[in-house]
C-alpha cells in the first residue's frame, strides 16, 4: 500500500465524504481521509491522506483560499444557492467597486462569526445540520459565535446581479456566513452563488487532480506519481536529522538527547529517510516522537 497525500479536485454535487468513498473503491484502500470539508455544492481543493498518511492529516498548513461568487438581493435558510428563499430584495442597484472594497475590507482581520445552521459545525457534539433537519427550523438551533481569521479579500468582478471576490482565511471561516454578513452590511440580501476552494493544507487549485485521474494512475500502475510524500507536504515544519542509531529508538517511541535548540515541532529523518513527526522538550533538551511514520 502507498502512504502519502492526494491533491483532489473535488466536483460540485458530491460531498467530501462521497469523495474519500470513491478513493476507497479506486485505489482499493480503506484507511483514508481528508482535511477541511467542503460543502457538496462547492468545488476544489481536498486534500486527501492515505494509508498512515491519515496519521499526518492534523499537520497539513491550516490557511486556505477560496473564490466565491456572490448573488445580491437574495438570502436563502442554507447561506447558498442550494436552500430556500427566505428573503428577496426586486430591483437592486449593483454597489460600486468602491463601496464594495470599502464594505469588504470591513472583514478582514480576526472577526466574529456565526456558522451556517446547516453545517457540519459541533453542537453538543452533534452536526449542525442534522439539528437542524431533526427540528424542521433553522432558527431554533443555538450556533454559538466564534472568531475566524481573514486575510486578504480581493474584489475580482462586478456583474450579473452580484459580484466575485477572492477571500484568504484560517481555519473554520465559513464563506456562506461572511457572504451573508456583507449583504447585511450592503443593506440587501446576498447567497453565494458559487465556490471553488483553491487552496487547502498547502495544495493549490493548479496541481489538483481529478477522481478520473487517479482512476487512470491506478489502472496503469502509476499511483506513486500521483502520491504526494508526507516530507513534501508537510515541508512548512523544519526538519532535524536524527543519528542513525537512534532511529529504531524513535520508531519504538523513546526520546534522544539533542545538544541544540530546536522549534517545538520538527519533521524527523534519517539517512535521508522520513520518520514522523517530534516534538522537541526543552527542559529535557530531547526530541520526543510524537506520530511515526516508516514509509512503509
Amino acid at each position: 500500500m502507498i502512504d502519502g497525500f492526494l491533491n483532489i479536485l473535488k466536483p460540485p454535487a458530491m460531498s467530501s465524504h462521497d469523495v474519500i468513498a470513491a478513493l476507497r473503491r479506486i485505489l482499493g484502500v480503506k484507511r483514508i481521509g481528508h482535511a477541511g470539508t467542503l460543502d457538496p455544492a462547492a468545488a476544489g481543493v481536498l486534500p486527501v491522506a492515505v494509508g498512515k498518511a491519515t496519521r499526518l492529516l492534523e499537520y497539513l498548513p491550516e490557511d486556505k483560499a477560496y473564490r466565491a461568487e456572490v448573488r445580491l438581493g437574495i438570502a436563502t435558510d442554507s447561506g447558498d444557492a442550494t436552500g430556500q428563499i427566505i428573503a428577496r430584495q426586486e430591483n437592486i442597484a449593483l454597489p460600486s467597486a468602491e463601496v464594495l472594497q470599502n464594505v469588504l475590507r470591513e472583514f478582514v482581520g480576526t472577526i466574529k462569526q456565526k456558522p451556517p445552521a446547516k453545517s457540519a459545525v459541533k453542537i453538543d457534539g452533534r452536526r449542525a445540520y442534522k439539528l437542524t433537519r431533526k427540528t424542521g427550523n433553522s432558527e431554533s438551533i443555538a450556533i454559538p459565535v466564534r472568531e475566524v481569521k481573514i486575510s486578504a479579500i480581493v474584489l475580482s468582478a462586478i456583474g450579473n446581479g452580484g459580484f466575485v471576490m477572492d477571500v484568504a482565511c484560517g481555519k473554520g471561516t465559513y464563506i456562506r456566513s461572511l457572504v451573508t454578513d456583507i449583504g447585511e452590511k450592503l443593506g440587501t440580501p446576498a447567497v453565494l452563488n458559487f465556490l471553488v476552494r483553491t487552496l487547502s493544507g498547502g495544495f493549490s487549485l493548479s496541481r489538483a487532480i481529478t477522481l478520473d485521474e487517479v482512476a487512470a494512475a491506478k489502472d496503469d500502475g502509476e499511483t506513486a506519481k500521483i502520491m504526494i510524500e508526507p516530507s513534501a507536504a508537510l515541508s512548512h515544519i523544519p526538519r532535524f536529522n536524527l543519528p542513525p542509531t537512534r532511529a529504531k529508538a524513535f520508531a519504538d517511541g523513546m526520546s534522544t538527547t539533542v545538544r541544540k535548540s530546536l522549534p517545538p515541532t520538527v519533521m524527523v529523518f534519517s539517512d535521508g529517510k522520513f520518520l514522523g513527526i517530534g516534538r522537541f522538550d526543552a527542559e529535557q533538551g530531547a526530541v520526543c516522537p510524537v506520530k511515526t511514520f516508516d514509509g512503509r
